[in-house]
């Protein structure tokens, strides 16, 4: 079992390309050289991107679980312990996914853009987009604006910033869970509102970059 592990890792390790597909993914062909893998070197930013996009997805499935649990509470009850487990795993992946987009955004202050890129970006139909794949209208303006400017550090910033803010919510539930009581609901609902928006803005990001490159 071992040897099939490193074998799988050796092979995912070496692959020439990195995509992913439902954070910011490939909005490291913005800079010069950081979608492709470079073996035994420092992670390139494609690489960076898809760990930082696997931890808040799973923070945010998580979160949903967490949700699912108080939803059904009026029927079963509450289990204090396992809401306590469900939100430490919430707020560990989300301090994973809060981390790596320091890191990213501390990264790409260092890089190079891609200029033909960046006018790809500048020359983009947003808005045709948007209506064509109907897409949210606040959160795409946000996207497009950034995007289409160039500041692609700003986007990761973005991430950073608001994943901090989802960070600080989840510890403020976690001392109501801690303390046997049920968190407010209107707390909860915000703080749904912030997953589920940076996620569409993860999202739109990473759709944009898979345009411009048909």
């Amino acid at each position: 079992m071992r040897k099939i592990t490193i074998l799988i890792l050796s092979v995912l390790f070496f692959i020439p390309n990195l995509y992913g597909y439902f954070s910011n993914n490939r909005s490291c062909s913005a800079f010069m050289n950081q979608c492709e893998g470079e073996g035994d070197k420092s992670p390139v930013l494609g690489q960076l991107i898809i760990e930082g996009a696997s931890f808040f997805l799973q923070s945010n499935s998580d979160y949903q679980l967490f949700l699912k649990k108080i939803e059904l509470s009026d029927i079963y009850g509450l289990n204090h312990v396992e809401l306590q487990n469900i939100i430490d795993k919430v707020i560990e992946n989300i301090e994973f996914t809060n981390l790596k987009y320091y890191e990213i955004w501390q990264t790409s202050k260092i890089l190079d853009y891609d200029p033909t890129v960046l006018e790809k970006l500048s020359q983009f139909d947003y808005f045709s987009y948007q209506v064509n794949n109907n897409l949210n209208t606040s959160i795409f303006q946000q996207v497009t604006s950034l995007l289409k400017s160039g500041d692609i550090r700003c986007v990761y910033e973005k991430f950073y910033m608001e994943t901090g803010e989802i960070l600080n919510g989840l510890n403020l539930i976690k001392i109501s869970i801690e303390s046997n009581t049920i968190p407010e609901i209107a707390k909860c609902w915000r703080l749904n509102q912030l997953y589920l928006e940076l996620a569409l803005f993860g999202q739109y990001v990473s759709e944009v970059f898979f345009a411009i490159e048909k």
